[in-house]
């Protein structure tokens, strides 16, 4: 029997209709805050996933785009694109083959029908590569970041893995609502810059699929007090560039994302904010 899933994501509308839903479907538990129940209108992307063995969709009509270290690659495929995650011995265990819009689109997951329980379509890191080809050509951009709705304040804290993204996001979890201690999205909407959540969470666990206006925006260290220095805007673009995730492979994307980042920086002033980790950091942020 057919079942369609639908999920929200960083103000995205997803669904995903199996035809031949199998047996024991296992879905994604973090997506589980991001489900819809009913839509007033089409979702923005439409997905059809099969499940069983794997077409042969990279062929001589294929050209390789980007390759993360194996992890998945991105291949233009006559008129759309593929997002090809490998499995065992590098062949593919599932493709998304998408049009060039990114509208509309297949799923392909390998699948043996040995009992064991087939696994969510739109497991990671398929949806995080779909979210960012979305927000590259949509007016958005995804950032490496923990993102906080304070009373219907958005700050965001970006940083590089140690900086303390997942410290600041235990320090506000009482305090706040948490979006994410790992990957936030950023989007414009109706002049202002908003920030969503997402499922893609680090080490604490803590995610959220609300989004909220971005107040404040900072590039995230550790430091003996804490401290809060405005960064010279060439600089404060490119601090945010390094902790943001890029379409590197296609000019015209990169064009357009760097073109958002350079607003976002204009309207919000990133500041460099240096930190001690206790709870003292709550009320400077907000007194700021």
């Amino acid at each position: 029997m057919a079942r369609t899933i639908v999920r929200e994501i960083g103000g995205f509308s997803l669904s995903v209709t199996v035809p031949e839903f199998p047996a024991g479907l296992w879905l994604d538990p973090r997506f589980e805050q991001f489900a819809q129940q009913g839509l007033d209108q089409d979702p923005d992307i439409q997905l059809t996933a099969h499940f069983g063995s794997m077409p042969d969709l990279i062929g001589v009509d294929s050209r390789l785009l980007f390759d993360a270290d194996g992890v998945w690659r991105l291949y233009h495929v006559g008129g759309g694109l593929a997002i090809v995650i490998p499995g065992a011995q590098d062949t593919p265990y599932s493709v998304a083959l998408l049009q060039s819009d990114l509208r509309q689109g297949q799923i392909f997951v390998r699948h043996v029908d040995d009992g064991t329980p087939a696994v969510d379509p739109l497991l990671f890191p398929l949806t995080e590569v779909l979210m960012v080809c979305l927000l590259s050509q949509f007016d958005g951009l995804m950032v490496h970041a923990c993102g906080i709705a304070d009373g219907g304040k958005g700050y965001l804290f970006a940083g590089k893995s140690t900086n303390g993204k997942s410290t600041m996001a235990g320090l506000w979890r009482d305090q706040a609502r948490i979006l994410s201690d790992e990957r936030i999205i950023i989007r414009r909407r109706n002049g202002r810059f908003w920030i969503f959540g997402t499922p893609w969470h680090g080490e604490l666990n803590l995610f959220s699929p609300h989004g909220v206006p971005l107040e404040k925006l900072f590039i995230l260290e550790h430091g003996r007090a804490n401290r809060a220095v405005p960064e010279e805007p060439g600089l404060g673009l490119s601090e945010l560039l390094a902790r943001s995730y890029l379409p590197f492979w296609d000019a015209d994307w990169m064009g357009q994302v760097l073109g958002f980042a350079r607003d976002l920086v204009a309207d919000i002033p990133p500041r460099t904010l240096a930190f001690v980790p206790n709870q003292e950091i709550v009320e400077f942020v907000r007194d700021l």
